[in-house]
């Protein structure tokens, strides 16, 4: 397990400062723009979810951990950001609508899951 609070908290930040650039690129890329109904799953603290939210995107958040999923809601509200929602879910099942969003993206997500393929499914159906 992953560590949160804090500890994960920073370990999040770490990445971001080494793959955020690439990361918007690569969304950029394929297309994402205002407007875009977008769910990212095993968001972490929501750099990317953020991100694209400040894009103009309505994003749904979800990660596995709920203390996570806390520090990204209260710094959202904190900011006044109100097309970004985080949800603590399962990555195998989310429990979001299906066909409901125009991109599904996940990073560093795959290497932590005991089944990927079962995750991928699931994102697949959305």
């Amino acid at each position: 397990m992953l560590a949160a609070g804090e500890q994960g908290t920073a370990r999040l930040r770490l990445i971001e400062s080494i793959f955020g650039r690439a990361t918007r690129q690569f969304l950029l890329g394929c297309g994402l723009s205002r407007g875009w109904r977008v769910a990212e799953i095993g968001c972490g603290v929501g750099q990317v979810s953020l991100w694209m939210a400040e894009l103009g995107a309505s994003v749904i958040a979800v990660d596995g951990k709920a203390a996570q999923i806390e520090t990204a809601g209260r710094y959202v509200r904190e900011q006044g950001i109100s097309n970004i929602e985080f949800r603590a879910a399962d990555a195998y099942e989310t429990g979001l609508a299906r066909g409901a969003f125009d991109l599904v993206y996940s990073r560093f997500l795959m290497c932590h899951l005991d089944d990927p393929i079962r995750a991928l499914r699931e994102m697949y159906r959305y």
